[in-house]
């Protein structure tokens, strides 16, 4: 038996326990009177007693006796015509919501013009559309330069104008997978890119007259010995 009372209690006080946990929403009258007479009407606030003494001056409360049997006395009325707000306040504050209106609307769009602008950067330094346009001329310069070089290492070895030779092209590859691999936009790799071609493009010239230069000295040496 005292198992039993034991158990009940311990259900009970477990239910008000949980119970006291529940958010309950609470009705509030006075809030409920005063957004619906803000938001759709009708023109109405409670406690009727309070806004008459209180805020009658725009409430338009008034007290008017009504005959109701046992239950007649005075009751609280609240007439919307009698709500006079100050007119010039009024004014300075539509005109003060219509500035703040204009600013708000001039920040926001440009705002969203510098997000389309980085939206769009973000889009072109995200892939690289320049090298398309440059790849088939490095690859037949540097072809070229390749078969240059071993033509120089076959005929006259590696010298130190050969190294310097291939330390350049060293470092126009490097420059060109730098802005390749790079954040940057098109335009600038574009800029590079034609910068590196053309380094490239003297280095082969100089290398072919290099080469010419070495060739037209064997031809004279050969005509001296021959001579």
């Amino acid at each position: 038996m005292r198992r039993l009372i034991y158990t009940f209690f311990s259900l009970l006080l477990a239910g008000i326990a949980a119970r006291s946990q529940v958010l309950v929403p609470i009705y509030d009258r006075s809030k409920h009177y005063q957004l619906r007479s803000m938001e759709e009407g009708p023109w109405d606030f409670d406690p009727v007693w309070w806004y008459y003494w209180n805020h009658r001056s725009y409430s338009g409360a008034k007290a008017k006796w009504r005959w109701h049997g046992f239950k007649s006395g005075y009751y609280v009325r609240f007439n919307e015509n009698h709500y006079a707000p100050n007119a010039k306040q009024r004014s300075r504050m539509l005109a003060e919501a219509i500035v703040a209106r204009k600013k708000y609307e001039r920040v926001t769009n440009a705002a969203d013009k510098v997000y389309k602008r980085e939206l769009l950067s973000v889009a072109d330094r995200a892939k690289d559309v320049a090298w398309s346009a440059c790849s088939d001329r490095y690859n037949k310069l540097l072809l070229l330069f390749t078969r240059r070089m071993s033509e120089y290492r076959t005929n006259i070895g590696v010298d130190d104008r050969y190294r310097a030779y291939a330390l350049e092209q060293r470092k126009i590859a490097s420059a060109i997978s730098y802005m390749k691999s790079h954040y940057v936009r098109n335009a600038d790799r574009q800029k590079a890119y034609a910068q590196q071609l053309e380094g490239l493009e003297r280095l082969v010239v100089s290398l072919n007259s290099s080469l010419k230069t070495y060739y037209s000295q064997q031809i004279l040496t050969s005509v001296w010995k021959n001579s």
